[in-house]
């Protein structure tokens, strides 16, 4: 079983944080059982968990998808479910790329390069070179 904290992790990722559903608008698209049920299929993990509940309603937008053009509104169910299929994909593959992964790295800007580098010529305030450049 999910902890509260986890549901509301996989709840924000789908997003599924309001409640707007329900003939009282009152529920959410899926309840906390289900939102466990996807956790716990994921191995335990938010990440898979939620991308697990995005394909699923890209599952089943495709059950029912439908184009619906009027004089005012249009939609397109096929690519609603292929959004909502991406997404879960996406989200399943930041999973599988573990903790590790930071989104960006830290490089040393120093490595490679010389104390004072040759395209730095001018002459500090001072006079002096520290260090020379004694090559």
């Amino acid at each position: 079983m999910a902890t509260p904290e986890e549901i509301l992790d996989i709840r924000t990722l789908i997003p599924d944080t309001d409640a707007i559903y329900g003939t009282n608008s009152d529920e959410n698209l899926f309840t906390d059982d289900e939102i466990s049920r996807f956790f716990r299929l994921g191995g335990n993990s938010a990440l898979r968990g939620a991308g697990l509940a995005m394909i699923a309603v890209g599952n089943s937008e495709s059950l029912i998808s439908k184009v619906i053009v009027t004089q005012d509104l249009e939609t397109d169910g096929a690519k609603a479910q292929k959004e909502w299929r991406d997404a879960g994909k996406a989200l399943m593959a930041r999973a599988d790329m573990g903790d590790e992964f930071v989104g960006f790295e830290l490089v040393n800007f120093r490595q490679g390069w010389r104390e004072f580098p040759p395209e730095l010529t001018e002459t500090p305030w001072d006079g002096s070179w520290p260090y020379g450049y004694g090559y």
